[in-house]
């Protein structure tokens, strides 16, 4: 029996020049280019899984990307209990770590005091 899980890969395809854009569009997004408009930096591709045979989907994707000549920048994954965290965080999350006040921040002596740590006179 297999094992489901629900979850998100989000892959980063970084773009060196335009025809390369282009050539995401077309063969990847399946979307018509509009030469009207400048390419972007990068582009991502928002894929769920619920099972390990949908992990090795999104892994044979990413190779099919790579040899098609794309820079996959990079690669992550969440699952569905990290993903609902990340949306909702908690109300009293922030009540127990240590901020400083904002009136009582001073970067002098924040900066003094690092320069003392590395040895500086």
């Amino acid at each position: 029996m297999e094992s489901t899980f629900d979850g998100r890969a989000t892959i980063r395809v970084h773009f060196r020049n335009r025809p390369e854009y282009e050539k995401f569009r077309k063969y990847i997004l399946k979307t018509q280019w509009s030469y009207d408009l400048d390419y972007p930096m990068w582009e991502e591709l928002t894929l769920d899984f619920h099972c390990v045979d949908d992990v090795e989907q999104i892994n044979k994707h990413i190779v099919g990307l790579l040899q098609m000549g794309f820079e996959v920048y990079c690669c992550k994954y969440q699952l569905e209990e990290h993903l609902a965290s990340d949306q909702h965080p908690p109300e009293g999350d922030m009540d127990g770590d240590n901020f400083e006040e904002l009136d009582t921040f001073d970067i002098g002596k924040i900066i003094s005091d690092a320069w003392k740590a590395v040895g500086g006179n």
